[in-house]
């Protein structure tokens, strides 16, 4: 934008501040600046102004900063011309314009009329001024900076003299500690600044180089001062908290500092500092390092600036990835790159002047936020090799002129938004190899192996279109990528016919488009292809393909064609059979799927009638078998006379007879509703509760009346498409199983929903922040599930709410304040009888300002502190019933006079440490419903000394009894007696000591000795030096099996008895409600038989014992486990998902005998550690493999020594920090981008790129199969196919591949001999 443009400006006459940094600006500064009258502080630097400085800014009579600095970085010629004098600008004190083409003197007058008694700033630096110093000896505080000019001369008698006390404050105090040379550098001497200073730039030196330093204030002295400049480049980059620095600033030979690679003639050559924690601005003194080849900042916050890069004539590299890269200008005048590296950063558009680069071959400029469209003067730079665009905002057609770019090899333009047909042109880069140009209709889930789903379209188009042209004469082409597009019709032919290499591994993307037709025969050619074409309308796939046992990475061979495309009829989220854990599914009743490779199915869309409708319920839920069908199907009789089918005409004559209720509640329904049920447009109430029925809830937005859905008790497990209901208020899903899946998101879109039931239905996960969302929400019971973590506080936003119930879930952290928001709340249940946790800590709340609040159930929770005075003192009517359950919490001090105030109340607080009950509340006779009118305090909490079951007394069966005993707790309202318990742990102790055989322990001080204490027997310690809480006799040589009292230790935490040779049972594990650590490794266990019933552990080590079989389905009731360790066991069968086990952290099953395919655990966001190695695992490695975990965490996986084949998924990326483990599988490629992960594998991949995830095929490393540090080198090997392998012989895994392959080809032709 040009500066002139802004001629608004014109209308603002009252205008005192503007500035423009940094904000594209160009052009000349017009004369209409002057219009400004009032303007103080004009700054426009940092753009790539022109021309010559407008008189008229003379006139700006009140102009006190003006910044026209720096006009040169942005890619200009900067402002040239004479410099002002601004002798009229009385109050002008800080002029900036550093860094522009100004020539010619300074003028004598120069800020001739500027009060002397300010203090001025000037900087002149980086022009092309000349002549002599004018005289500014009338300022007393002046900063005047004129490095990098061609001043001839000053007065040495007016500047220079050490000791002149009015000129003491110059330039910070500079001119009077070094004297001429803290204003210039005399001619001959120079430092990086021009100056010297109290900073770290040092003294001026000398320069001895002939025809250099000539001037004052000289920045540079020839090719001999790149120390200097290094030394420039470390201070502003905060060298002193770079990750590596050795040597620099200390070594003289700066040859040897690190990072930085001379030539023979001591002259740097290389800065090579990539992710080293740099910092800050670079310095543009780089620039006069003109030997420099190479340039590698890369994966750094710093700021890059183009401005002076023309001085670097020999410059080939330039590596400026991830380092905040804004703008390219002036780029343009590094015309000798050959690489450019720019991925990620925010360049969002390509100047005219980057087309000067035709010397480029490789450029990479990934994820930016480039936007327009690709210039056709892309043509011009006709040495590319390698050109990434890859995630950008391109827009508008693909230009022919690609085509002229004959030398590509890598053309990457994916996930844009490109649109119009593929150039022909384009198939004439015949040296291409991969081409990508995916995703352009603004689809964000691409890749090969992802779940797929289809984009419409977005705001600026569909991505490309037409029909997909051959690709027949690129005889290089490996992999060709075109997913989430909507090119259309067949496919060619002579598709890719041109391919040179038929034999090799080709990968084809064409997923998500609308090509039709058969699979053209021709593709039969390619012994190993891999073609993605799911979510098309292809039709149909000759049987040929079937046994094509190398495509699809050999899953056509065991697998056939489905391993392609689905059937018709079926589908899946992949469009083909990815593995045995993904089939083909077939479509529910009603739906379809036309075409091959369907990725959903489509809902019947004829428009059926009510009688229709109603039949088609009748028939797809078993209606012959019904508990009430009286007139159901009866051809005579009208709908509204079926049972169940309620009419609008039943209440109101004049009504038409239109269905507003169906109600078929406890009826026998089997099966799964058909969604034509939604097309019900007067329906306003549908009750199917309690049916073996299921719902698809996809259509639901068609029922634009439904304002009641009763689903409670059903065979629901997902509510895909429920929040396009438009009217619903009341929702019952009560009773379901969604096995440990989160609470859909689509619910809390709802917001005219009034009642929401979603109790018992096996949620996990966390409650979600969008809770805040249903505002209109009067009664929410979400009881009984699995949620965890803390209470969202957008709670506080359903402030028409009055009943919550969240009880019996796994809750923890604080009551959330904005609870108090909920003016109209009436009951409050967060309370457990059956889960034993921690649950809510923190302080009891005051509950004050809710004037409507008289149930609160927050029993069996940690909240601690004591009854506020003040406790739900804002009731508007202190003589209705209030009922209060505290307990089991960890109150204490006294119950409060202030209570009193309440007429009617009954509270429960056993079970806490109450030591007190105030006098006044053992009067009130109505409390506790009249027990305190006969069994006064008793009734409220039994005193200190005494207990029973409830603690306190509420018949007279039931009185408070006292402790037998001496030392018992001062606390009232005991439920049971701590003497009692210590006698109950003894006696199971003794237990354990007879039962495992303690007599030959190998450590057994204390046990059984009477004298002493069991908080002081070997191996057992307990909390605050009462209550047992750990069995730590690991190696210890326990026998036999543990009595199953030991469970009975009820608050046992860590049990820990690896190591011994027992028979170690699981049943009554259920018992030990605080058991969270469970270590029985080297026990010899050979069953899991009840570990089930342990869903409060949260470290499990059952390593190195023998259990056999499948993984038993029981595991996933261990919802709290974050650590589950089974290595070395001999599990068979394939892994389960761990859907619910939302807390795994870390899952270790290697050394087992696991077979099928690898998960991806996609919905665990806090698992990091898995290994899975030595079993037998098949298929790829998934692409959505931990997709939800965040990308920072430290990732540990290992795989190694199974049958994985395909490559390793890009998508891994995404995690910086992991370790990753491949060895001796089949794997075929290393996907894109991963060997730049320079801290993956510890660093190897740093040193070692590739090498250092797996050995490429043709090579192996001894015992890792990649190289590392500690010593590990891939060494050529002739045998080795794939990559990763440790020893060089021929894969048995290979052998093993090959021999079912030709032991299956050789079955087809004996069963085809026999047929005909």
């Amino acid at each position: 934008m040009k500066l002139n443009d802004l001629t608004g400006l014109k209308e603002l006459s009252d205008l005192i501040y503007f500035q423009c940094k940094d904000c594209g600006l160009d052009g000349e500064i017009p004369n209409w600046i002057s219009t400004i009258g009032k303007l103080q502080y004009l700054s426009l630097s940092k753009n790539s102004l022109v021309g010559d400085l407008p008189q008229e800014i003379e006139n700006l009579n009140d102009l006190i900063h003006l910044d026209l600095s720096d006009q040169l970085s942005r890619g200009g010629t900067g402002l040239t011309g004479n410099i002002l004098s601004f002798s009229t600008n009385s109050v002008l004190s800080e002029l900036y314009l550093y860094k522009n083409s100004f020539n010619g003197n300074i003028p004598n007058n120069i800020l001739e009329t500027t009060d002397t008694n300010l203090s001025v700033k000037i900087d002149l630096r980086r022009n092309d001024l000349d002549g002599d110093l004018p005289d500014f000896t009338r300022f007393k505080d002046l900063t005047l900076l004129l490095a990098g000019n061609r001043i001839n001369t000053i007065s040495e008698e007016i500047y220079c003299p050490d000791a002149e006390e009015s000129r003491k404050d110059w330039n910070s105090g500079d001119l009077k500690k070094f004297g001429c040379d803290g204003l210039m550098c005399r001619p001959h001497s120079f430092n990086s600044i021009g100056r010297q200073s109290n900073g770290p730039y040092g003294p001026c030196e000398p320069c001895d180089v002939e025809g250099e330093a000539k001037f004052w204030g000289s920045t540079h002295c020839g090719l001999s001062d790149h120390q200097t400049f290094l030394k420039d480049f470390f201070i502003s980059l905060d060298g002193g908290n770079w990750y590596q620095s050795h040597h620099w600033l200390e070594d003289d030979d700066i040859c040897n500092w690190f990072g930085i690679t001379c030539n023979d003639s001591k002259e740097v050559i290389k800065i090579d500092l990539e992710n080293n924690g740099l910092s800050g601005s670079v310095p543009e003194s780089i620039y006069n390092i003109q030997t420099l080849v190479s340039i590698n900042l890369k994966e750094n916050d710093i700021d890059f600036a183009f401005g002076g890069i023309k001085d670097l004539g020999s410059l080939d590299y330039l590596g400026l990835s991830e380092t905040g890269v804004t703008t390219l200008a002036g780029i343009g005048q590094a015309t000798s790159l050959t690489n450019l590296h720019l991925t990620n950063n925010n360049i969002k558009d390509i100047p005219d002047e980057f087309y000067n680069l035709i010397n480029l071959e490789e450029l990479y400029m990934n994820y930016n936020n480039i936007m327009g469209e690709i210039s056709s003067k892309i043509g011009q730079l006709t040495k590319l090799k390698e050109f990434y665009l890859f995630n950008n905002k391109l827009e508008g057609k693909i230009p022919t002129e690609l085509g002229l770019l004959q030398d590509l090899e890598f053309l990457i333009l994916g996930r844009n938004l490109l649109t119009g047909q593929i150039p022909p042109e384009m198939n004439d880069l015949v040296n291409l190899k991969v081409l990508d140009l995916e995703g352009e209709n603004g689809a964000k889930t691409l890749g090969l192996g992802y779940p797929l789903d289809r984009v419409e379209g977005t705001e600026k188009g569909v991505g490309l279109s037409g029909s997909l042209i051959s690709f027949n004469n690129m005889p290089n082409l490996t992999e060709l990528y075109l997913g989430s597009n909507s090119l259309d019709g067949p496919i060619p032919s002579d598709f890719l016919a041109g391919v040179s290499d038929k034999n090799g591994l080709i990968k084809v993307d064409l997923t998500l488009n609308d090509i039709s037709g058969d699979l053209p025969l021709t593709l039969k050619e390619f012994n190993r292809m891999n073609l993605f074409l799911a979510g098309n309308a292809i039709d149909d796939i000759d049987e040929s393909f079937c046994s094509l046992y190398n495509w699809m990475n050999g899953e056509v061979g065991i697998n056939g064609c489905d391993s392609i495309l689905c059937p018709k009829g079926t589908y899946n989220k992949y469009g083909r059979q990815l593995s045995n854990i993904s089939p083909c599914m077939s479509c529910p009743f009603t739906y379809t799927a036309p075409n091959l490779g369907s990725i959903s199915c489509a809902a019947d869309t004829t428009d059926y009638s009510e009688r229709e409708i109603l039949s088609k319920i009748y028939e797809s839920t078993g209606g012959i078998t019904w508990v009430n069908k009286d007139n159901w199907v009866e051809d005579s009789v009208p709908i509204c006379n079926w049972w169940g089918v309620h009419c609008a005409s039943e209440d109101d004559d004049q009504a038409p007879e239109v269905v507003v209720q169906l109600k078929l509640a406890s009826n026998n329904l089997e099966g799964t509703l058909p969604p034509q049920v939604f097309q019900l447009k007067n329906l306003k109430v549908l009750n199917i509760r309690d049916n073996d029925v299921d719902v698809d809830f996809l259509s639901i937005g068609e029922a634009i009346s439904l304002e009641e859905l009763y689903v409670d008790f059903t065979k629901i497990s997902k509510l895909d498409g429920i929040g396009s209901a438009p009217q619903l208020e009341i929702l019952r899903l009560e009773g379901n199983e969604f096995k440990g899946s989160l609470i859909s998101e689509e619910i809390f879109s709802i917001d005219s929903l009034r009642e929401l039931n979603i109790a018992e239905s096996q949620f996990g996960g966390s409650l979600s922040t969008e809770i805040g969302n249903l505002s209109n929400l009067v009664n929410f019971f979400c009881h009984g599930n699995d949620l965890t973590g803390e209470l969202p506080t957008e709670i506080g936003q359903m402030q028409n709410l009055e009943i919550l119930v969240l009880s019996e879930n796994r809750f923890i952290g604080t009551l959330p304040s904005e609870i108090m928001n909920l003016k109209n709340l009436e009951t409050l249940f967060i309370n457990s009888f059956t889960r034993n946790h921690a649950g809510l800590t923190g302080p009891l709340p005051s509950f004050q300002g809710m004037n409507k609040l008289r149930d609160i159930f927050l029993n069996s929770n940690s909240f601690t502190g004591t009854i506020p005075a003040n406790f739900l003192n804002d009731l508007d009517n202190y003589e209705l019933p209030i009922a209060i359950d505290l307990k089991s919490n960890r109150i204490e001090g006294n119950l409060p006079s202030e209570l009193s105030r309440f007429s009617y109340l009954k509270i429960d607080i056993a079970d806490n440490f109450i030591t007190g009950i105030d006098e006044k509340l053992c009067r009130m006779s109505s409390w506790m419903s009249g027990s305190v009118d006969k069994f006064g305090c008793d009734a409220i909490l039994c005193p200190a000394g005494t207990f029973n079951q409830y603690g306190r007394q509420s018949t007279e069966g039931a009185p408070c009894i006292p402790c037998q005993g001496s030392g018992e707790s001062v606390k009232l309202g005991s439920t049971m007696c701590e003497l009692e318990v210590k006698k109950e742990e003894r006696l199971i102790l003794e237990a354990l000591y007879i039962a495992c055989g303690g007599d030959n322990w190998k450590k057994k001080f204390g046990w059984l000795d009477p004298d002493i204490d069991i908080c002081h027997w070997y191996g057992i310690s307990c909390r605050d030096g009462g209550i047992l809480d750990s069995i730590l006799l690991g190696s210890n040589n326990l026998v036999g099996t543990p009595p199953r009292s030991i469970f009975k230790l009820r608050n046992l935490k860590w049990l820990w008895l690896y190591s011994n040779p027992m028979d170690f049972k699981f049943d009554g594990i259920g018992d030990a409600t605080q058991l969270t650590s469970l270590l029985l490794d080297s026990t010899g266990l050979k069953s899991l038989d009840g570990i089930g019933d342990a869903s409060q552990l949260t470290d499990l080590d059952l390593r190195f014992n023998k259990i056999e079989g499948p993984i038993p389905a029981e595991l996933s009731n261990l919802i709290n486990i974050e650590k589950l360790s089974l290595n070395d066991n001999k599990f068979t069968g394939s892994i389960p998902s761990f859907s619910r086990l939302k807390n795994l952290k870390s899952l270790r099953m290697g050394g087992n005998m696991l077979q099928g395919t690898l998960p991806d655990f996609a919905t665990h966001t806090k698992l990091n550690t898995l290994d899975f190695s030595e079993n037998r695992l098949s298929g790829p490695i998934p692409p959505t493999l931990l997709n939800n975990v965040h990308y920072d965490e430290t990732i540990f996986i290992d795989l190694s020594s199974n049958t994985l084949v395909g490559d390793i998924p890009a998508a891994l990326s995404r995690f910086d920090r992991m370790t990753l483990l491949l060895r001796d599988n089949l794997i075929t490629g290393v996907g894109t981008g991963l060997c730049d992960k320079k801290n993956w594998n510890d660093g190897d991949v740093s040193t070692y790129e590739c090498d250092g995830i797996l050995c490429p095929p043709g090579s192996y490393a001894s015992g890792t199969g990649r190289a590392s540090k500690k010593g590990n080198e891939c060494i050529d090997c002739e045998f080795t196919k794939y990559y990763g392998q440790s020893t060089c012989e021929p894969s048995k895994s290979s052998a093993t591949s090959s021999n079912f392959a030709s032991m299956t080809a050789i079955l087809v032709a004996v069963v085809t001999f026999l047929m005909f």
